[in-house]
């Protein structure tokens, strides 16, 4: 026992922990706060792709919009896919913290189903388009004229649609994230205590 200034008694005995809960969050915030940052680059590598992606002016030609299909190539290759790997793995291991529980409720569930299908079928979407833009010389010489083909402008605007469908797909994941809504789960039923 200790005396104040006051001259009341002090104990300097630390509290007695009796909720049983643990100090501190643990790995959690080692791990959320960087996917944070991975998931920031990939949804700013996404804006600016589509930002450069819809700059390019009317082109004949197509030589402004290869340029313009190198400069979104590049922004997917150094953004947009290392942020999108960043923020998987961190969200693998952030939900292998409570497995159990986590892949039982609905949000979830609805947010895996999303990035299963939705990133993918944009990628290669988007993907194809660059490469037909950038080809597009050579594709012009080889194949027959009468062979119907996209122009170089028609691709930039499929990647563009891609590039935004992207852009709402990763805003409705980052929500589902967020806000965890219930989906008409009842979490009561999912999650019995037991009885004693």
């Amino acid at each position: 026992m200790t005396t104040d200034t006051k001259g009341m008694t002090a104990s300097t005995t630390p509290p007695i922990n009796i909720h049983g809960r643990k100090p501190g969050r643990g790995i959690r915030p080692w791990l959320l706060i960087p996917k944070v940052i991975a998931v920031a680059i990939f949804f700013g590598g996404l804006v600016a792709a589509l930002v450069v992606a819809t700059a390019a002016g009317p082109d004949p030609q197509g030589h402004a919009l290869r340029q313009t299909a190198e400069m979104v190539a590049r922004i997917i290759r150094w953004m947009v896919i290392p942020g999108g790997a960043a923020a998987a793995v961190l969200g693998i291991l952030l939900t292998l913290q409570h497995p159990s529980i986590l892949l039982r409720q609905r949000w979830l569930q609805v947010k895996l189903l999303l990035l299963a299908l939705g990133p993918p079928a944009m990628h290669f979407l988007v993907r194809a388009m660059i490469e037909r833009i950038r080809q597009s010389e050579i594709a012009a010489l080889a194949r027959p004229i009468a062979a119907p083909a996209l122009s170089p402008s028609q691709a930039l605007a499929w990647a563009q649609t891609g590039l935004g469908l992207a852009i709402v797909l990763t805003l409705l994941v980052m929500i589902l994230g967020r806000q965890k809504p219930r989906l008409g789960q009842n979490w009561a039923r999912a999650y019995p205590r037991p009885r004693k």
